[in-house]
């Protein structure tokens, strides 16, 4: 099922934070990034939000981006607005987690090859980064603590 969510955040005049869901559909078309830049400018137009678009975050499914192009390019040519979709749409980090724990976890449930001492070996740090699809991001240090945490999980479980 693919959903289409837009909701806004803002710190009003008391310095809290506010949050408004505006648009929700399920798309049952295309999930072209063409079409999702299209309904997001729709929602923007509809609420007068064109010129306060500050930045747009999602997972990081490569129509996300897309989406973020073709918006950008609306805004250009419609209304004359310049905004950056590099530095504007922000993949979310706790997507970004889920994945690697995703990983993680079926790489210790699925291949949990145990050495001498007990321990969990889930292969190599340098495979793991590539099959996550995120060569920028530095997991080594991230995958050692887990490692360290799967295994204390794992004596403790005998």
């Amino acid at each position: 099922m693919c959903v289409l969510g837009i909701t806004v955040h803002w710190i009003d005049d008391k310095f809290c934070r506010q949050q408004q869901l505006l648009f929700f559909i399920h798309l049952t078309s295309s999930h072209a990034g063409s079409l999702f830049a299209s309904k997001v400018y729709q929602t923007l137009d509809e609420y007068d939000l064109k010129k306060r678009l500050f930045c747009i975050t999602g997972d990081n499914v490569a129509n996300n981006m897309t989406r973020a192009k073709h918006l950008s390019n609306h805004l250009a040519i419609k209304d004359k607005i310049t905004w950056d979709p590099d530095i504007g749409y922000i993949p979310c980090f706790v997507h970004i987690i889920k994945l690697v724990m995703q990983k993680l976890i079926r790489a210790v449930i699925v291949s949990p090859g145990d050495d001498d001492d007990g321990n969990i070996d889930i292969g190599n740090d340098d495979n793991f980064t590539r099959d996550v699809g995120d060569d920028d991001l530095a997991f080594g240090e991230i995958i050692s603590k887990l490692r360290a945490i799967a295994n204390s999980i794992r004596r403790s479980s005998r």
